[in-house]
């Protein structure tokens, strides 16, 4: 399973990487209590800003705390994701 999202700006592509190619890059990942988890940065560059943590916060339900849904950490991560 692929998940696609915007590279953040800041963050550089390997020079010789054309559309299609794979290459490699350091994830830092935040676990989340409910077993989910967050991307942070990409190489050192920060995925996202505070406004958009206030968003998700606000966003979540009331029921924010209860356990995961089945399907383990890989499928919370795409929900965390979407």
């Amino acid at each position: 399973m692929a998940i696609e999202f915007q590279l953040p700006d800041g963050f550089n592509t390997p020079q010789d990487v054309e559309p299609g190619a794979t290459f490699d890059a350091v994830a830092s990942l935040k676990l989340e209590e409910d077993g989910s988890v967050e991307l942070v940065s990409l190489d050192g560059v920060p995925v996202g800003d505070d406004k958009d943590s206030d968003k998700k916060e606000a966003a979540e339900p009331d029921n924010a705390g209860a356990p995961a849904p089945a399907g383990g950490a890989g499928s919370s991560f795409v929900n965390a994701m979407g």
